[in-house]
């Protein structure tokens, strides 16, 4: 990462610097950054992301919009919290919950489970497709919580979910 400006994402992936990519899904100033970062991490797999992933997949309010924020500051209108601007269409999110499926560390099955509540249905869909990478462990949990009083969305979401891994199951047991 430079000492002025963005983080190159596609510097710090081609030389596999993970601490680097993992500075770079907390960058405030553009949303971008972190996306990039998340799917970067993503492709190396390295486990050491798995946590800062999970950390970003609860995240809505990411970055800091500079431009906006001296706007508001000169017309006298910049009040707390104005400054931040959200993930409002999930990208970060999306991004995350696809580089944990990638990586397949079960710690991140409880939160990818808890993202199949999500408002956007894109980050919700990313969340069913990243399950489905984990076969056994996450059929499990997900059998386990159709047991319990859930929303909506979350139960549509794991039987949508148990189906893909019986089918797979049932694909690879047909071809052996």
């Amino acid at each position: 990462m430079g000492l002025f400006g963005p983080p190159d994402v596609k510097k710090l992936k081609a030389e596999k610097n993970i601490k680097g990519l993992i500075k770079a899904l907390k960058y405030k100033k553009s949303i971008d950054i972190p996306e990039k970062a998340a799917k970067a991490l993503g492709k190396i797999g390295d486990k050491e992301a798995v946590k800062p992933l999970i950390k970003a997949l609860k995240k809505k309010k990411l970055y800091y919009d500079f431009k906006k924020t001296h706007v508001m500051f000169k017309m006298g209108e910049l009040g707390i919290g104005s400054v931040e601007q959200s993930d409002k269409f999930g990208r970060i999110r999306v991004a995350a919950a696809t580089a944990l499926g990638a990586i397949k560390d079960t710690r991140a099955i409880d939160p990818l489970i808890d993202l199949l509540n999500d408002e956007i249905t894109e980050v919700r869909k990313a969340a069913e497709k990243a399950l489905v990478n984990f076969g056994e462990k996450a059929y499990r949990r997900l059998k386990r919580i159709l047991s319990l009083p859930i929303h909506i969305y979350t139960e549509g979401a794991a039987k949508r979910i148990l189906r893909k891994m019986e089918r797979k199951k049932n694909k690879y047991n047909n071809h052996t």
